[in-house]
């Protein structure tokens, strides 16, 4: 029986078998989470009278089932589908689910004699067509964890379990409330928020174009930072006093009254990510504001047709339908036109404003090793990372590299993971991280799979080698390719990690390969530090600014 991936349906009516919920109550017990909920459900009339198991498939556990009515209500027959209605409870274990991944999908599953009936989950009927942002109220796990339910996009349901969010106490969620209620009694301000990676970052893009935007006078940009992050010191004292600092009142203020958002992150990460304060993602969902969306990195690299890319095509409903994102060349450009949807209006081929002050240092001799994560690993990361591919292929690299470039080796795992890193036998190879910037000031060869931050190091004239042995594997995860192939990748590649030592030797200290450097120019075409001054003018002509 085929699975279908409820984010890419746009209608319940292009699904076959399917349970919908009727106000579903979600509750909770010292060990447990569930949910109790009347439903309505549809199955292939061939599948009447079976005697199925029902199960919620969640991460791939399956949670059994209990229907209040045995055979349920209904049974009717129309066309080839069996109609039926039940209440239903289904119970899921704290300590289970506290191993989870941030986001879990429901599946609701039929088994019998070893044959499944998997079907997407509505979240609620009464919300088939419109999207709400609807959350459960927030549930402890341990002093560390909680989770919640959601609405997805498509009304399908989620479990999102996470670390606790400033969010989520009640100063907070009271100064957003009154934050709200007076940036609706108050005259409109034409403000524009600047922010990065959960206002936590002082050093790519949007940090550039802010302080350029107080040189030139726009007294109406503010940065968001928060207080505790290691980037504060980054900031001169002529660009201080437009300076917001995150989960103030003036934040939250701020951020009900903006309508121009700048950033190197979707717009969640001018608060908090998963945030489940209502006032907050009707923020989101309104979608009432312009957004000019950096970029972190170029985006040449997994192709934009990969699932988990989806938030960055024009119809992925993450951005405004009038977004416009800025890219480093033409070639990028028709990237996201032929695979995101966009227009080329939509476009601003102007370069990527970090790469206007990036640096390397004449000492620079580090190795560094900084692979794309793996969100499928998550789970083991957390429960028995020695079984992780992402452990092991980082670990196969470090053993590949000669004993005599050892002492100059940093490992980087991706910025979602550094924490599970931190007590793994793997973290003597990790240095103090206070910038990621400032790690790259150091980098003379960069080994990774697929890491956007390739661009980065090469962009400052360090070597890049790309490891692929595992290209494949992955790709097939995210059900989608790489951009870089043979005929334009920038540095030498290897299929096989035991390659490694001998690489390194033909490019640690070495002047990068003229036909890299070319092949480069193609996907990042400037290079005289007029990023930002270009990107002002498109802001300009557009009237964001």
């Amino acid at each position: 029986m085929k699975e279908y991936n409820v984010e890419k349906i746009k209608s319940v009516k292009d699904i076959k078998d399917i349970l919908i919920n009727v106000f579903p109550i979600f509750f909770s017990n010292k060990k447990q989470v569930g949910i109790f909920s009347m439903c309505f459900y549809r199955i292939n009339k061939n599948s009447k009278n079976k005697l199925y198991k029902k199960y919620i498939k969640l991460n791939n556990d399956y949670f059994e089932v209990k229907m209040i009515l045995k055979n349920g209500l209904g049974g009717v027959t129309l066309g080839d589908y069996v109609y039926y209605f039940n209440v239903y409870k289904v119970k899921f274990d704290l300590d289970k689910i506290s191993k989870y991944s941030p986001q879990n999908l429901f599946k609701f599953v039929f088994k019998e004699k070893g044959r499944e009936i998997v079907m997407p989950v509505v979240y609620n009927l009464i919300h088939l067509k419109k999207y709400k942002g609807i959350t459960s109220r927030i549930f402890d796990i341990n002093d560390d964890l909680v989770c919640y339910f959601r609405q997805t996009k498509m009304n399908s349901i989620a479990l999102t379990v996470r670390n606790h969010n400033i969010t989520d106490n009640f100063k907070n969620k009271f100064k957003i409330f009154m934050a709200k209620l007076i940036s609706l009694i108050t005259l409109p301000k034409d403000i524009i928020l600047l922010y990065e990676k959960e206002v936590n970052k002082y050093e790519e893009s949007a940090s550039m174009v802010y302080e350029r935007l107080i040189d030139l006078g726009y007294t109406n940009s503010y940065y968001v930072l928060r207080k505790d992050s290691k980037h504060v010191d980054f900031i001169k004292d002529k660009y201080k006093n437009n300076v917001i600092w995150a989960h103030t009142f003036k934040h939250y203020l701020y951020l009900f009254k903006c309508h121009k958002f700048i950033g190197t992150e979707s717009v969640p990460h001018v608060v908090e990510l998963r945030a489940a304060n209502r006032f907050i993602t009707k923020r989101y969902i309104k979608k009432n504001y312009k957004q000019v969306f950096l970029q972190h990195g170029v985006m040449y690299m997994i192709a934009l047709d990969a699932n988990t890319r989806s938030g960055f095509r024009k119809n992925g409903n993450e951005m405004p339908s009038d977004a416009k994102i800025v890219v480093s060349s033409r070639k990028e450009a028709d990237h996201f036109v032929k695979l995101g949807g966009f227009d080329l209006d939509d476009l601003y081929i102007s370069g990527l404003p970090f790469y206007d002050r990036t640096i390397r240092k004449k000492d620079a001799d580090k190795i560094v090793i900084m692979p794309t994560w793996r969100t499928w690993d998550y789970n083991l990361l957390v429960s028995n990372y020695k079984e992780a591919s992402y452990y092991k292929f980082i670990k196969k690299i470090i053993d590949n590299i000669p004993l005599e470039f050892r002492d100059k080796v940093y490992l980087l795992p991706h910025p979602l993971v550094l924490s599970k890193f931190k007590n793994i036998d793997l973290n003597k190879w990790i240095p103090e991280i206070k910038s990621y910037d400032k790690i790259l000031e150091e980098t003379d060869l960069l080994i990774t799979d697929y890491s956007s931050i390739a661009y980065s190091a090469f962009y400052r004239g360090s070597n890049v080698i790309f490891c692929w042995e595992e290209l494949d594997k992955c790709m097939k995860k995210y059900k989608s390719h790489l951009m870089l192939n043979s005929k334009n990748v920038f540095g030498d590649v290897t299929y096989d990690s035991s390659n490694l030592g001998e690489l390194i030797k033909k490019n640690y200290k070495k002047s990068q390969k003229e036909l890299y450097v070319k092949r480069y120019k193609e996907i990042v075409e400037f290079s005289d530090s007029k990023n930002t001054d270009r990107l002002i003018e498109f802001l300009k002509k557009d009237n964001i600014i």
